[in-house]
């Protein structure tokens, strides 16, 4: 009996130990696993952040090189229309000729640090004017490219940028080398020599540029771009310009590859490297990302580092909690035991004692690994929070794991699942007014309260999630298993139509929509969110309260960008003549023909009006011995933030007639007659509530944006602000004279809803109509 005492202590001593072990198995298997998956995570989520990184990299360096070209593009059609280049290119080859002539490109001031230099070729003289070097003769002229350059040019600008390297001749007569980018602009060829009458040729300093992608470069990481024919254009490496690596691997398979963007590895001189391209439509170029993959990793040894020292420090840590733990959990079991030996003594209990202790380690240990923790257990305001970043993080595409994002989405119960997804993104339109008008609170109360209009009408026939993003966008994502519902988008319209007007109607905002791509899983949703953004521009075109579609946009979207001179022609022949009808007309022209091109084309379009604009008034004013203050630069740095082409239109027709009412005297005196005539028409008419801006301007037989313009600029207000003022302060002359009701009284002063009258009335005059007419009382 006392061996088997012994032997049972030994035994007892035995669990304890496997107790412990177990404890410290598990937690090596635990943190074994959890660091083995955090290691690669950390490495693939480095590699796609990397993709990304690059993508991100490659676009804002297609955004640059675009940015350049349409830049460079609009210098050169200023230089065009300078009157003192334009002399250098047409002048006759028997006119005497200045040594000062040179002096007027030679004290050219280049927007751009890009520019390096503009040649001037005048084809009757035979001479190239430089804005580096002296007038000399095109076949003396030190840019020995210069002259097939011009010969193979076409009428216009040219189709795109040509790389060269040249040697330059400073004023100095040093020689040194470039590598540049011409833009040509040339006329008709003359038959005698095959070459234009005249060019102007734009040079862009490829060093300059490239200056970028050095400094968009990481380190060991080139960014480059290549031609057609893969001859680098642009590289970090400035040593690279015009080398052909169309016989690289990778190269050859970015060539060949019909998607205009993507990502792959290769192997480079036997080193594996990840690959990111992308393409520039307008300067028929592919931008090409190649980072090392060993660079990408370099982070990795030190993270093995640091993952070695917190393993090896949670382990320890691991065994002594695990010691405690087992001691703490043994504990009760030894008294158990104790009173078990008892029985096995005298009941040979043994089996049972074994059994039983076995089953209450299982308990024991089911009671500290099996306790569930979940989101449920957060606060209201808390999980609302995770809801709404974890709704912006599918939009944005700013999830790192995308593994337990199912898992999260059923326990935030959020309404986006595998299914077909299709994201709906709604502006607020005088997103400016908007901000005057309301306070940063009741600015968050209505974005919340369009949300609820949009959650409610969507639900009625998808599962749906509407979130506030930004300043002034809610996004709404639409649900269902069934993808061709989501197609049918006369049923998709008919909601954003239903949610437009009860917003219009509760809180008296307009909403512009715009509808995303179909996304067949929880990774496209982005995508869809970033196809609605874009077609978010086009409210330009299609105005506020506008709902945009692909087949709204993209189909009816002429791809070839050309200026419309021949209309340009017929509007400044109206401005010269003052013809406001005429005007109005053919600016409708041009920006509609204007708005058929690609949001980037417009915001082209409408600066090459601008410019062109302000050249004409110039010219106007000298014409009359004056000099004019016209200031575009705030309308081009704002053009982006254009809502619509109302707006545009606007401008134009504020410039056009104001330049033309200063000019104009005699106009003068039929404007004050306008003037008094609309006056006098409000004041017989103030009480009709139809009153309007367009029946006035019938009255007075001139357009409705001509009679804005003249009486804002005559009285200092607009027109419904004076019709207003107007009106209220007939009311304010019955509510002090007479006894009739207020809905009378609004009535009685061209308000059709008395509500409105009410509530405007206190806005204006802090106190409502009855503590006026009490107030007026009291003073009486």
């Amino acid at each position: 009996m006392k061996g088997f005492l012994i032997n049972k202590k030994i035994n007892l001593k035995s669990t304890f130990i496997k107790l412990i072990l177990s404890y410290i198995i598990l937690t090596s298997l635990i943190l074994s696993i959890t660091t083995t998956v955090l290691y690669n995570s950390y490495k693939n989520q480095l590699i796609e952040n990397s993709i990304g990184s690059s993508e991100k990299t490659l676009n804002q360096a297609i955004y640059y090189t675009d940015y350049i070209l349409n830049w460079s593009k609009l210098f050169l059609y200023q230089l065009y229309l300078n009157e003192d280049i334009y002399s250098l290119m047409y002048y006759g080859k028997n006119n005497y000729y200045s040594s000062n002539e040179n002096s007027k490109i030679l004290q050219l001031n280049f927007p751009l640090p890009s520019i390096h230099s503009v040649y001037v070729y005048n084809n009757n003289s035979g001479k190239v004017y430089s804005s580096i070097s002296e007038t000399v003769d095109i076949n003396n002229f030190y840019d020995k490219g210069l002259l097939p350059l011009i010969s193979d040019s076409s009428d216009g600008f040219s189709t795109g940028l040509t790389p060269r390297k040249v040697s330059f001749l400073s004023k100095d007569n040093l020689k040194y080398d470039r590598n540049i980018l011409s833009i040509t602009f040339s006329n008709t060829k003359n038959s005698k020599n095959n070459l234009p009458d005249g060019a102007i040729i734009l040079n862009l300093s490829v060093d300059e540029i490239e200056k970028y992608f050095k400094t968009i470069s990481k380190d060991k990481c080139d960014i480059f771009a290549i031609d057609n024919t893969g001859n680098i254009i642009f590289h970090s490496n400035s040593s690279m310009f015009l080398k052909n690596v169309s016989s690289l691997e990778y190269v050859k398979t970015i060539l060949n590859e019909h998607n205009s963007k993507g990502s792959f590895l290769s192997d480079i001189n036997g080193e594996p490297c990840v690959i990111s391209y992308n393409s520039s439509d307008k300067l028929g170029l592919k931008l090409i990302a190649v980072a090392p993959y060993h660079t990408l990793l370099g982070s990795m040894e030190e993270m093995n580092h640091l993952m070695l020292i917190i393993f090896i420090s949670l382990l320890f840590i691991g065994i002594i909690v695990s010691y405690f733990i087992s001691k703490k959990i043994y504990s009760p079991i030894g008294r158990i035991v104790k009173d078990v030996e008892n029985k096995i003594i005298k009941h040979n209990l043994i089996g049972e004692i074994q059994s039983n202790e076995f089953d209450f380690l299982s308990l024991a240990i089911d009671s500290v690994f099996n306790e569930n923790i979940s989101l449920k257990k957060l606060s209201f305001e808390d999980r609302k929070f995770l809801r709404n970043r974890l709704i912006e993080s599918l939009l944005l595409n700013n999830l790192t794991n995308f593994k337990d994002i199912k898992e999260r989405l059923d326990e935030l119960n959020i309404k986006v699942s595998e299914g077909t997804n299709l994201v709906i993104l709604f502006k607020i339109d005088q997103i400016s007014e908007f901000y005057s008008k309301y306070s940063h609170e009741d600015r968050k109360l209505l974005r919340f309260g369009i949300c609820n209009i949009c959650q409610d009408v969507s639900s009625k026939a998808y599962n749906s999630e509407c979130i506030s993003i930004g300043k002034k966008h809610i996004s709404l994502i639409l649900n269902t298993s069934d993808r061709g519902s989501l197609e049918n988008l006369d049923l998709v319209e008919n909601l954003i139509k239903e949610i437009q007007n009860y917003v219009m109607l509760f809180y008296n905002i307009s909403l512009s929509a715009a509808i995303g791509c179909c996304a067949d899983n929880l990774y496209k949703i982005s995508t869809s969110y970033e196809v609605a953004m874009n077609y978010l521009n086009y409210t330009l075109k299609f105005g506020s309260g506008s709902i945009l579609n692909y087949d709204k946009i993209i189909l009816n979207l002429n791809s070839e960008y050309q200026y419309p001179d021949e209309i340009e022609n017929a509007l400044f022949s109206a401005v010269k003549l003052a013809n406001i009808k005429n005007m109005e007309k053919e600016l409708d022209r041009i920006l509609e023909k204007i708005s058929s091109y690609s949001y980037s084309n417009m915001l082209l379009g409408i600066s090459q009006l601008a410019l062109h604009s302000k050249k004409l008034i110039d010219t106007l004013y000298n014409i009359n011995n004056e000099s004019s203050n016209i200031n575009l630069k705030s309308f081009l740095n704002n053009l982006d933030k254009l809502e619509t082409f109302t707006e545009v239109k606007s401008w134009f027709i504020d410039l056009y007639t104001s330049s033309i009412t200063q000019l104009d005297e005699k106009k003068s005196n039929k404007k004050n007659d306008i003037i008094k005539n609309t006056i006098a028409y409000i004041n017989e008419n103030y009480n009709n509530p139809n009153l309007s801006v367009d029946i006035i301007s019938d009255y007075v037989n001139i357009s409705s944006s001509y009679l804005r313009a003249i009486f804002k600029t005559t009285e200092n207000k607009s027109l419904s602000t004076y019709i207003s003022e107007l009106r209220f302060n007939k009311a304010k002359v019955l509510l002090e004279t007479t006894s009739l009701t207020v809905s009378e009284i609004s009535t009685e002063v061209g308000f059709s809803n008395s509500n409105y009258f009410y509530t405007a009335f206190k806005k204006k005059y802090g106190i409502s109509p009855n503590q006026y007419r009490n107030t007026f009382k009291i003073r009486g």
